[in-house]
């Protein structure tokens, strides 16, 4: 394993913000294009799903979504089902970072992505009863625009857009629609 990589896991498990944190940040760096060493950290990643700490969740959804252009061997379609759970994790923030970066595994990895989808469409429904179920929705929408700008589906747009027009709160209506003019 590359040192600095080898450094940087060591990093993420530390119980210190101000180690484990900036070690995240070089990391979402460095899985912003292709890398070579996806499955060097792969199995690190996905075990920190489960662990009980959100800020290790939190960091093995995003960084397995962020790596999702450097699996080439489709790993992420036999664990898609753990990922996803992060998106309604016990802890909101975990939830709302993933939900934030769903686009990602389904805009690099197209055979996951109606899969993706349909859990992003499932969520925006199910969330309405959750506490701050806005916020929420705005992440789901926000991955839904993403992806269909994207991959300049239409389709998908008006889909999102057919999600927001269930929105009861004009106020919210009106924030969500507010996204697809980004």
């Amino acid at each position: 394993m590359h040192p600095e990589i080898e450094d940087l896991l060591k990093k993420l498990n530390s119980k210190e913000d101000e180690v484990r944190y900036p070690a995240f940040l070089r990391m979402q760096a460095l899985t912003e294009h292709k890398v070579d060493w996806v499955y060097e950290v792969w199995e690190a990643l996905v075990a920190k799903l489960s662990d009980p700490n959100s800020y290790q969740r939190n960091i093995g959804a995003t960084l397995l979504c962020a790596l999702s252009q450097s699996d080439t061997e489709n790993r992420l379609a036999s664990m898609l089902d753990r990922l996803l759970s992060c998106s309604k994790d016990e802890k909101f923030i975990t939830s709302r970072l993933t939900l934030q970066n769903l686009w990602k595994p389904a805009w690099f990895e197209p055979q996951l992505r109606d899969t993706i989808v349909s859990h992003l469409q499932k969520r925006f429904e199910e969330c309405e009863t959750e506490k701050h179920s806005n916020l929420l929705r705005l992440d789901i929408l926000q991955s839904l625009f993403t992806l269909a700008e994207l991959s300049h589906d239409e389709a998908l747009q008006q889909k999102a857009l057919d999600l927001i027009q269930t929105e009861k709160d004009e106020k919210y209506r009106k924030s969500y629609l507010a996204l697809k003019k980004k």
